[in-house]
C-alpha cells in the first residue's frame, strides 16, 4: 500500500475533481485523464476496502470486464484504491433515460438494457476466479447484521432460512446495482466487487429484481436524466 503525503508539493495535484459519490466513497480523477480513485469514509473497515482490491484484482486478472485496480492508498486519512477510469454511460442511466423521455422499452431486443445486464452476470456467474473465497451466505449474514428494527429471534428466523436456501459455488458479484455496470463504447465494464463471493447465482438475479421493483432513484441519477432530457 502507497502512503501519499498530502502535504508534499506535487502529491497534492494528484486529486481530481469528484466524478462519482456512493454510500460509502467518493471517486476522484487521479493525477491524470486515465485513472480514479476511490476514496472510502474514514469509517469503512479496511478490512473491506482489502477485500475490494483483491477482489477486483482477481477479477481483473481471470479476465471478467471490469476496471483494472492498480494499487491502495491513503488520502489524508481515508483509504481508498486507484483504478483505471471508465467513462461511459451507466446502465440505469440508460434504462431511465427511456422511461424519463416515455420511450418504449422492449426488453426482449438483443441490446436491451437488461439483456446486456443478463449476459454480463452470465458471463461472470460462468467464470473461475481462485482468489475470490468469500462464502456468500456468511457474508450476507454480516451484511445483515443486527439492526435494530429486528428482534433477535426475527434475525435468527432470517438466518435459519437462508441456511435452508440451495448452496452452489460460483462466483457471485453480490451488488448488482444496475449503476454498477457501465457501457464505455458500447462495451460492458462491471464495477464495485466488494461483495464478490461463492454462491448461489440466483442472489445476484434476485437483487436485480428487487431493485427494479422497489429501488428509489438517488437525486442525482433524476437530476442528471432531467438536465439530459432539457439539452435534448
Amino acid at each position: 500500500m502507497n502512503w501519499h503525503d498530502t502535504m508534499g508539493g506535487i502529491q497534492l495535484t494528484m486529486l481530481g475533481k469528484c466524478v462519482g459519490t456512493g454510500s460509502s466513497c467518493e471517486v476522484y480523477e487521479w493525477g491524470g485523464d486515465d485513472k480514479v480513485v476511490k476514496l472510502f469514509h474514514t469509517n469503512t473497515p479496511s478490512e473491506a476496502v482489502q477485500l475490494e482490491y483483491r477482489n477486483s484484482s482477481a477479477a481483473w486478472k481471470s479476465g471478467l470486464p471490469v476496471a483494472r485496480p492498480f494499487e491502495q492508498v491513503i488520502w489524508e486519512g481515508r483509504p481508498g484504491i486507484i483504478f483505471e477510469q471508465i467513462v461511459g454511460e451507466t446502465i440505469v442511466n440508460r434504462l431511465f433515460e427511456q422511461l424519463y423521455t416515455f420511450r418504449k422499452v422492449d426488453f426482449y431486443e438483443a441490446d436491451s438494457e437488461l439483456r446486456i445486464f443478463a449476459r454480463v452476470l452470465n458471463d461472470i456467474h460462468k467464470a473461475t476466479v481462485f482468489d475470490i473465497v468469500t462464502d456468500q451466505k456468511e457474508h450476507l449474514k454480516a451484511i445483515i447484521g443486527r439492526p435494530a428494527l429486528f428482534t433477535n429471534d426475527e434475525i435468527s428466523a432470517i438466518h435459519a432460512y437462508m441456511d435452508l436456501l440451495p448452496v452452489k459455488r460460483q462466483l457471485c458479484h453480490g451488488d448488482t446495482n444496475m449503476s454498477n455496470l457501465i457501457l464505455r463504447d458500447g462495451i460492458p465494464v462491471m464495477i464495485d466487487w466488494m461483495h464478490a463471493s461463492l454462491g448461489n447465482p440466483a442472489a445476484d438475479v434476485a437483487e436485480v429484481c428487487v431493485m427494479l421493483e422497489y429501488a428509489v432513484l438517488p437525486p442525482d441519477v433524476y437530476d442528471n436524466l432531467k438536465t439530459g432530457h432539457r439539452n435534448h
